[in-house]
């Protein structure tokens, strides 16, 4: 999980710095890469930031910027991605400086995207997935049966 200080001003003027919260699941990741076609991280940043086609770029940021916002729950048993959680952020002005950092710095967007990965999947899921990319529905319902029940890969 990632913890982001970002600093904005909201829209009455006033200059904020508030934490917002990223994390991606280790299921989601996994239908992200396998449904991405690219089948790592690595590669799919790589192509995010030198894709000539600037529509799939910004598509592809803000996908991943809203898949990974969310709050915890105050017991710290949940990570809340409710819909109203996330227009909440994507309304906001701190939304804006995160999108135009992240598109404008490729060191900056790999390294939150390595920050809102399941530190211990990261390298697992690039090892699996590159050594057996032939395979990677079999992977999919081995590692994580509720995305392979919902046939998405």
């Amino acid at each position: 999980m990632l913890i982001k200080k970002i600093k904005y001003t909201d829209f009455n003027g006033q200059e904020r710095e508030d934490e917002f919260m990223f994390n991606l699941s280790k299921s989601e990741l996994i239908k992200w890469l396998t449904t991405n076609g690219n089948y790592t991280i690595d590669s799919v940043l790589k192509k995010m930031i030198e894709t000539e086609n600037a529509r799939d770029m910004v598509n592809e940021f803000e996908f991943l910027i809203m898949e990974a916002y969310g709050e915890k729950s105050l017991d710290g048993r949940t990570f809340i991605k409710s819909k109203e959680v996330k227009d909440r952020f994507r309304y906001s002005p701190a939304y804006d400086v995160l999108f135009m950092e992240l598109i404008s710095d490729s060191k900056k967007a790999a390294d939150f995207f390595n920050k809102v990965i399941p530190s211990d999947l990261a390298d697992e899921v690039n090892k699996i997935i590159t050594e057996h990319p032939d395979q990677i529905p079999e992977i999919v319902k081995d590692k994580v049966p509720e995305i392979a029940n919902r046939q998405t890969v």
